[in-house]
C-alpha cells in the first residue's frame, strides 16, 4: 500500500502521462486560457458598473467551467480514455457548482470577510481572535482536503453530489496525512513555476532592469529575449498544471482502488 500511495511514483507516472499528450494539453491550456480570458473581458466591459459583483461571479463561473475540463481530461488520461478536450456534459457542470463554490469562498469581492463578522460579535479586547481565525482556517483547510476528490468523483462516477461528498469523505479517511503532502508538493511546484515566469517583472520593478539605460538595439534584443523567455515560462506553466491535475488524478484513481 505505501508503495501505490507513494508521492515520487505518482509523480514519476504523471510526467509519462503528460508526455504522451503534451500537446494536446498546451494546445487545451493555451486556447482554453484565450477563451476564458476573451469571455472575462467581454463580461466585464458588457455589465454595468453597478453590477461588478455579478460580473465576478459570472467570471469565476467561466472559470470554474475550464476547471472541471481540465479535471475531466486528467481523468481521461490516467484511465486511459481518450481525452474529452472541451466537451462541456451535464456532469462536467455539476463538477463546475463544486469548484465554482470553492472559488467564491475566497473572492473578496463579492463574499464578506468571515473576520469582519468575528470582530462584530467579539468582546473589545479581541482577546481570542487570532486563536479563532486559526482554528476557522484549519477548519477550512481540513474539509478541503476530505473533499477534494468530490469533482472527481462527479466527473468519473457520474453520481450525484451528496454521494460524492460522502465517498470523498470516505476516501480520504485513512490517507489525511498523504493528501495534505500531496497537496505541498503541488503548491510548491506550482508557485515556483509562477515565481520563474514573473521573474523578470519582478527584478525589473527592483531596478535590477532598465531597458531605458540600454541603447535602442539592445534595449530591443533585451525585450525579444524577456518575450521568448516569457512564453517559454509560460509553456512551462501549462505543463506543470497539467502535471499536478495527473497527480490529482491518479491519487484519486488509487485510493479508489484501495476502497475497492
Amino acid at each position: 500500500m505505501k508503495k501505490a500511495l507513494s508521492i515520487m511514483h505518482m509523480s514519476h507516472m504523471a510526467w509519462v502521462d503528460f508526455r504522451k499528450e503534451w500537446m494536446s494539453w498546451l494546445l487545451l491550456m493555451i486556447t482554453g486560457n484565450v477563451i476564458l480570458g476573451l469571455l472575462t473581458v467581454g463580461v466585464y466591459y458588457c455589465m454595468p458598473e453597478r453590477f461588478e459583483n455579478v460580473a465576478d461571479m459570472i467570471a469565476t463561473f467561466f472559470s470554474a467551467i475550464y476547471t472541471a475540463i481540465l479535471y475531466q481530461n486528467g481523468l481521461d488520461v490516467v484511465y486511459g480514455r481518450k481525452l474529452s478536450f472541451a466537451i462541456i456534459s451535464r456532469q462536467i457542470l455539476l463538477a463546475s457548482l463544486f469548484f465554482f463554490v470553492v472559488m467564491l469562498s475566497y473572492n473578496p469581492f463579492f463574499i464578506p470577510e468571515y473576520s469582519e463578522t468575528i470582530f462584530f460579535f467579539l468582546p473589545e479586547e479581541f482577546a481570542f481572535f487570532m486563536f479563532i481565525n486559526f482554528i476557522v482556517h484549519l477548519a477550512i483547510f481540513y474539509f478541503i482536503l476530505r473533499f477534494v476528490f468530490v469533482p472527481m468523483i462527479l466527473l468519473h462516477e457520474k453520481i450525484n453530489i451528496l454521494d460524492a461528498f460522502r465517498k470523498s469523505f470516505a476516501l480520504t479517511a485513512h490517507h489525511i496525512i498523504f493528501i495534505f503532502m500531496l497537496f505541498t508538493y503541488l503548491i510548491f511546484a506550482l508557485a515556483l513555476t509562477m515565481l520563474i515566469t514573473y521573474l523578470p517583472a519582478m527584478l525589473y520593478n527592483l531596478g535590477l532592469i532598465n531597458y531605458d539605460m540600454m541603447s535602442d538595439s539592445a534595449s530591443t534584443i533585451g525585450s525579444l529575449l524577456g518575450s521568448a523567455y516569457l512564453i517559454i515560462a509560460f509553456m512551462g506553466h501549462f505543463a506543470v498544471v497539467a502535471y499536478s491535475i495527473l497527480m490529482k488524478s491518479l491519487a484519486f484513481k488509487q485510493l479508489n482502488a484501495i476502497a475497492k
